[in-house]
């Protein structure tokens, strides 16, 4: 049987999930240590530190606009409007008149084009949501799932991307723009791309779009100082909701240079930031019950 070190030093037997258990579109984390931070040329850079992370599943693609207009149609089906309109996307915070999706007389959304006449295509990321609406969204996914699943805390979204060899994109250490949505990836004006369309733009655990495409909300307050860790194990919680706060951001997007590429660059971002370039994927904690040894 193939063992690991866990937390305390101590010989433990690698964990798997049973057969069938995940969906097309989730990826499993496997609990262990990783290597976080320590690249110097990243945005923001943290010391490498070694840290033990809990098993977790995470949503192979960042939520699509497909996926989260059957969130805000499923709102509106259900008598929930003022929901739903509170956490269409927007260009403009709290500003109704800025949904850029349509409406039908019912109601419901639908694609159309933005303010630059641009078609929004389903298979995009969706964008413009602030951080109070990522969380509504991962609430109602984990009702309609019976799931519970979350933002993803800053040290799981690194090690999702970077795996445990301490690699300084999600496919290793050499950058060529053509292998994810980056400024320079396409030519001319630079723009989204489907979720599927860098195949190489793939982690260790096949967790797709981590460098380019958008950047991403996650659970961790921001500190400059990186995330509370205690005994090299991390310890951070939800944070306390209040005007003001502010929260990390990972990731690159289809406007970014490579150093936002980096998968240990890091940003801040106050949760009613609306933004062109952020969105958002969920991830579920495995409890051991769900675990085969």
């Amino acid at each position: 049987m193939v063992s690991i070190l866990d937390a305390k030093g101590e010989s433990a037997p690698l964990s798997f999930l049973p057969k069938g258990y995940l969906n097309h579109d989730e990826c499993y984390v496997p609990e262990g240590w990783f290597l976080f931070g320590g690249d110097p040329q990243a945005l923001n850079p943290l010391p490498k530190r070694k840290l033990w992370i809990s098993s977790f599943i995470i949503k192979k693609y960042p939520i699509t606009n497909g996926e989260y207009l059957v969130f805000l149609n499923d709102l509106i089906e259900n008598n929930r409007h003022e929901e739903a309109l509170r956490y269409a996307p927007k260009d403009r915070a709290m500003d109704n008149s800025s949904i850029i999706y349509g409406q039908n007389e019912d109601g419901t959304f639908f694609l159309q084009p933005d303010g630059e006449g641009d078609m929004w295509k389903t298979d995009w990321p969706v964008i413009f949501v602030d951080w109070t609406s990522a969380m509504a969204y991962s609430q109602w996914y984990s009702e309609k799932s019976k799931r519970y699943w979350r933002l993803p805390f800053e040290t799981e979204w690194e090690k999702a991307a970077r795996g445990v060899d301490n690699r300084i994109f999600p496919w290793g250490d050499y950058f060529n723009p053509a292998w994810c949505s980056m400024r320079t990836s396409k030519k001319g004006r630079p723009f989204m791309s489907e979720i599927d369309e860098h195949p190489i733009d793939c982690s260790p655990y096949e967790v797709m779009g981590m460098a380019g495409n958008v950047r991403e909300w996650t659970a961790s307050g921001w500190s400059s100082e990186g995330p509370n860790v205690l005994k090299n194990q991390n310890r951070e919680d939800m944070p306390t909701l209040y005007d003001g706060l502010r929260v990390t951001i990972k990731g690159g997007s289809w406007y970014d240079p490579d150093i936002y590429c980096r998968s240990a660059s890091r940003l801040c971002a106050g949760i009613s930031r609306l933004d062109e370039l952020l969105g958002f994927r969920l991830v579920s904690p495995v409890s051991p019950d769900d675990i085969i040894l």
